[in-house]
């Protein structure tokens, strides 16, 4: 093994980890990359629906993605909901030319094939950004086969898993193909000034901030570096206008978010304080799934997850830097700031929406841990000597291994939420949609334990009041208790149809006429297309006799498109 050699550096060259002669798996590192990806990630097309999420992008908001011209109507929209905290309209963008490739086909069922093209989708975006990886690898003078071998890591890494086999994971995926592509043209404009590398860079940038929020770091990463690396030109001319450009495409991003910027989901500042204190011992944790991918689970908790691997990861690469009497503090500074400010995010995203340690979260930083853990390499070969070949290879198979099982998590919603429950049994919200799931399957005895267990863990979860009241009270007839928690379901979760509908019934039992009918309309203005809550409505208004009220209702139900039938109807015309 030969020393290491440098890299471009304000006139300088930052070292190679290994430098040895190309070998013929460097020489054909795309195709291999490619293969490597399929092999792993095949088996992912068969994977069905997790309920975290990806049916609202597939089955909710597929009549959004049937047409085309809705591609504009995304980007004045959030990503959830018309005005939300997310917005990521390039990420909505696919879903819609998913389904326009669906309708070349004689396809009925397209909530199966959606499915399917989804997750085909998001293997074909690994691959490419792992290829992307390769060549900006090359570009950050890693020599041709260790830019092989960090981009074969990246491709098969457990913890990476849930970014390609969960569908929106795909966030990452296209941002990490914006970000790799921006750096590969940033490093070429450094080096060659030339234009059109500047117009690539920008509109690689611009694509980020459309895809995902966590872009608005990508100039600051790009200051940092050039602070570490080009610290004497960085007032130059020519990255003046690069600033120039940050400032510009930032402003433009800010404005069209603002537009559907929804404020109510905002922390207060305390709030915020106390979120980003708690959640940086997760830090240490993510650091610990990179190294030692051991503990992995589709739903980590802070409260569930072991310090253990990541305290020996952190304290092993110290070690190992250390004993390196040729390290780079400069890429080390670099793949920090990388790691951390692409992770950031995570330390500020409110509690009430997610607080979760989702492993995707690591599939962009990722290459700061490569930039930190390239430096510890030299000291580990020198200790294997020239079996390092056979202890790379024994990771890379025995990662790809342990990817292509963890896929098995992802294989149904049930499934997927008795994983988030064995592995983070103190998450009250797994353990409530894991009994959400069961009881859509029709396994209300199975599921009821969890909506206990949930309550117990977290009074403020959603909808686990109503399961309560329905799986369990009302089947007990202990009407009382379950109105008592179905109102209170009402004022936690007040757009939850179902709530008032159950309210309504016990009204009903209890010959509460002035209930029955309150309850029934709040029903309807909450699921105006909902055919079930609409004719009960009416029925309600005929027992009544309330024929005026009835005749309003018949009327309402047409206009959107429910038919009253004809007994019904006959019903309301014999009223006086």
């Amino acid at each position: 093994m030969s020393k290491k050699k440098a890299v471009q550096d304000s006139g300088k060259k930052i070292p190679k980890s290994i430098s040895l002669n190309e070998p013929w798996y460097s020489r054909n590192a795309i195709p291999l990359l490619i293969v490597l990806v399929l092999l792993v990630y095949v088996r992912s097309i068969a994977l069905g629906f997790t309920y975290l999420d990806d049916t609202i992008f597939i089955l909710e908001k597929g009549g959004d993605n049937e047409k085309l011209s809705n591609i504009f109507k995304v980007f004045n929209e959030g990503c959830f909901m018309p005005k939300d905290i997310y917005y990521r309209p390039l990420f909505r963008v696919t879903f819609i030319i998913e389904r326009q490739i669906l309708y070349l086909f004689p396809i009925n069922d397209f909530g199966n094939y959606s499915i399917q093209l989804a997750h085909i989708t998001n293997m074909i975006l690994h691959a490419v950004s792992v290829c992307l990886l390769f060549h900006l690898l090359r570009k950050f003078s890693f020599s041709r086969e260790n830019s092989f071998l960090w981009s074969a890591v990246f491709a098969v890494h457990p913890v990476l898993t849930m970014a390609v086999a969960w569908i929106p994971g795909r966030n990452d995926l296209m941002l990490a193909i914006f970000l790799f592509a921006y750096f590969i043209h940033f490093l070429s404009y450094i080096e060659t000034r030339k234009t059109k590398n500047l117009i690539w860079m920008l509109v690689f940038l611009l694509l980020g901030f459309f895809t995902k929020e966590t872009s608005v770091f990508i100039p600051l990463v790009s200051g940092i570096y050039l602070l570490i690396f080009q610290s004497r030109e960085i007032l130059k001319p020519k990255y003046l206008i690069l600033y120039a450009a940050f400032v510009f495409e930032t402003a433009l991003w800010y404005l069209m978010r603002k537009r559907v910027y929804d404020p109510s989901s905002e922390q207060s500042i305390h709030d915020t304080i106390s979120t980003i204190t708690e959640r940086v011992p997760g830090l240490i944790q993510y650091i610990g799934k990179i190294f030692f991918p051991f503990n992995l689970t589709v739903y980590p908790t802070i409260a569930d997850t072991t310090f253990r691997f990541g305290i020996i990861a952190i304290a092993v690469a110290l070690v190992f830097i250390f004993l390196n009497k040729e390290r780079q503090p400069k890429n080390i500074l670099f793949g920090a700031a990388w790691f951390i400010l692409f992770i950031l995010p995570f330390f500020f995203v409110p509690k009430k929406i997610n607080d979760a340690l989702y492993e995707h979260r690591l599939y962009i930083p990722f290459l700061g841990g490569i930039f930190i853990f390239r430096e510890a390499l030299p000291s580990i070969t020198k200790i294997l000597k020239g079996n390092w070949k056979i202890a790379y290879g024994a990771v890379l198979l025995i990662f790809s291994g342990m990817t292509f099982f963890y896929m098995n998590s992802f294989s149904d919603e049930i499934t997927f939420y008795k994983k988030a429950v064995t592995d983070s049994p103190s998450s009250g919200y797994a353990t409530n949609m894991l009994g959400i799931r069961l009881q859509n399957a029709g396994k209300d005895e199975e599921a009821l334990p969890y909506f206990q267990k949930a309550f117990s863990i977290d009074t403020n979860l959603r909808y686990t009041r109503y399961f309560l009241a329905t799986l369990d009270y009302m089947k007990r007839d202990s009407f009382e208790h379950a109105k008592k928690l179905l109102i209170a379901e009402t004022l936690h979760t007040p757009g939850y149809a179902p709530s008032y509908f159950e309210l309504a019934h016990i009204a009903f039992l209890e010959n509460n006429k002035p209930g029955i009918i309150f309850y029934l309309k709040k029903c309807c203005e909450l699921a105006p297309l909902d055919d079930v809550m609409n004719k009960n409505l009416l029925r309600a208004y005929i027992q009544q006799g309330d024929k005026i009220n009835a005749l309003n209702q018949i009327a309402v139900m047409q206009k959107n498109g429910i038919e009253p039938g004809q007994d019904l109807i006959n019903s309301v015309n014999a009223l006086h």
